[in-house]
């Protein structure tokens, strides 16, 4: 915050000598006056930029040295307590890069697409058939009359190809994200843990 008060009034003096030198008739006194005084203020802004860097890492490392002493005590506790701390306290850097990264990657895709939250109107009309089905829960039996089996069969049929193509890439995205799913959970890229090829005994 001092920076900022510190290059805010060395620009106010270097405009004030600037409007002064400019009312005199030597222009070239005034220009070596103008650049001494912006050589000032220059100096004087890196100078508390300076004292608020270093007061900004006086704070993070006396933060750092509170959480290191939390940490200490923490990493003290033995056991299957302590492994799972330590497993968690190993995640959590590379979750919050993720986390940024994605976040930053969203920012621009947000902009780049000119994304827009959606209006109230759109959450009405989509609210709507679903409070008027809680209203009148008969509705729901006329529309699952309608879905009738040869009704069904027929839409299929009649569905053309670009629907169709559309339909196979939402599968394989599907498909897709499910088997990304499998292999993080397993921890694998093939195959499950176990022994006897997964025909062990189960107790």
């Amino acid at each position: 915050m001092s920076s900022a008060v510190l290059s805010r009034s060395a620009l106010r003096q270097t405009r004030t000598v600037l409007q002064r030198r400019w009312q005199s008739s030597t222009t070239e006194s005034a220009k070596e006056a103008v650049s001494e005084k912006a050589a000032q203020a220059k100096e004087g802004a890196s100078q508390a930029v300076s004292k608020a860097q270093s007061g900004l890492s006086r704070v993070t490392s006396s933060a750092g040295n509170v959480m290191g002493s939390a940490g200490q005590a923490i990493s003290g506790i033995g056991g299957r307590t302590g492994r799972l701390i330590g497993y968690v306290q190993g995640l959590i850097p590379p979750t919050l890069y993720y986390a940024r990264v994605g976040g930053e990657l969203a920012k621009i895709i947000y902009r780049g697409r000119s994304m827009q939250p959606p209006t109230v109107e759109t959450f009405q009309g989509y609210l709507r058939p679903v409070t008027n089905a809680i209203r009148n829960p008969s509705s729901l039996q006329k529309v699952a009359g309608a879905a009738d089996s040869q009704n069904f069969l027929s839409r299929v049929r009649n569905l053309d190809g670009d629907t169709l193509v559309g339909a196979g890439i939402v599968a394989a995205e599907v498909l897709g994200f499910f088997c990304i799913g499998e292999m993080i959970g397993r921890f694998k890229v093939v195959g499950y843990r176990g022994g006897n090829g997964g025909h062990g005994e189960h107790h």
